[in-house]
């Protein structure tokens, strides 16, 4: 899928093997596993709003201390939910 979406942005990995860089370069379609697509689904049913426990039932994840590995919320998220929240108007008074 990630070929027909044409994700060919070069990603290198790199990795340590006794002390020793190994590097291999390929088509960011080809770094796309499962894994990835559990993980962007959960961070992307948060983002849009799922809640938590439902976003874990659906992944399978048991508890919260594993779920929020999983989870990348980007700064911009985080912006636009606060605006969201308090209409771009700053911190409540209290």
């Amino acid at each position: 899928m990630g070929q027909r979406a044409e994700l060919t942005t070069p990603v290198e990995m790199v990795r340590y093997r006794g002390g020793r860089r190994e590097s291999e370069t390929l088509a960011k379609w080809q770094r796309l596993t499962c894994h990835t697509g559990r993980r962007t689904f959960a961070t992307l049913g948060l983002e849009q709003g799922l809640r938590p426990e439902l976003v874990m039932k659906i992944t399978g994840h048991k508890s919260w201390a594993s779920f929020k590995r999983y989870i990348n919320i980007t700064a911009d998220v985080v912006s636009k939910e606060f605006h969201r929240v308090y209409g771009g108007g700053g911190m409540p008074s209290l």
